[in-house]
């Protein structure tokens, strides 16, 4: 979490597309291809695990994603990737599936926080060009 981000957490909690949206309920229509590093590790405890899990499907909720707009990957870290919890931009075509997988996202704990691990089998297996859609924009959300 960056230092703004501590001083005015809701500022970065609702994307400011959401003040402008006359319908709250879906934010994001167009193409993009959304990608999730999520921490797992000791460092995080395991209520607080649970919430990222909660705020992860209740902000998704706010998408529309699909095969024809966003995409959504999430690779959990610890010691390394846990990549059984892993999805990848095809791995879920609705929203209810990417929601109940993440749901199934599992606490792996580890005595290390490998973030950059995480990062960067993000960058190189689910975030890549011959991933994405040609001109679909790239979120990777760590």
């Amino acid at each position: 979490m960056t230092f703004a981000a501590k001083k005015n957490p809701k500022s970065f909690a609702i994307p400011k597309t959401l003040e402008k949206n006359r319908d709250p309920s879906v934010v994001c229509r167009q193409q993009l291809e959304l990608g999730i590093v999520l921490d797992s590790s000791a460092s995080i405890q395991l209520p607080d695990f649970n919430k990222s899990i909660n705020f992860l499907q209740d902000y998704l909720k706010l998408f529309d994603i699909g095969q024809d707009s966003v995409r959504v990957a999430i690779i959990p870290y610890a010691r390394g990737v846990i990549s059984k919890n892993a999805f990848y931009l095809t791995t879920y075509n609705t929203k209810e599936d990417v929601i109940r997988a993440i749901g199934r996202i599992t606490h792996a704990q580890g005595d290390h926080t490998d973030t950059g691990e995480g990062i960067k089998f993000m960058r190189l297996y689910q975030l890549n060009n011959a991933l994405v859609r040609p001109g679909s924009p790239r979120l990777a959300w760590y």
